[in-house]
């Protein structure tokens, strides 16, 4: 988990973009101040992986940016400008077992 993250702010932190790990809790709290009418779904899905679904389209939408699982590290900053740079808003990285974006 630290790997993956310490890539991300290594990569970005010096081009002025904010990197975060959402935690539960944090995603918790996201979910009760921007979306209260889904908190009551959120709390009694009997799955963490239906949270942790959720949790990323919500963080996408509320705060923009990309959104990355903590076995995805990132090779150039430049490559996710360039993404940017054509006007994607969010960019989602793949899902699997150690890629790289």
């Amino acid at each position: 988990m630290d790997a993956s993250h310490d890539s991300w702010k290594k990569a970005l932190e010096p081009l002025n973009y904010t990197v975060k790990l959402w935690t539960d809790d944090a995603i918790l709290q996201l979910v009760k101040h921007r979306y209260p009418w889904l908190l009551s779904t959120y709390e009694t899905y009997p799955q963490n992986i239906q949270r942790a679904d959720i949790a990323r389209l919500l963080v996408i939408h509320a705060e923009g940016g990309i959104y990355a699982d903590l076995d995805v590290y990132p090779i150039s900053a430049h490559q996710i400008q360039c993404l940017q740079h054509i006007g994607l808003q969010a960019i989602f990285a793949p899902t699997a077992n150690n890629l790289r974006l």
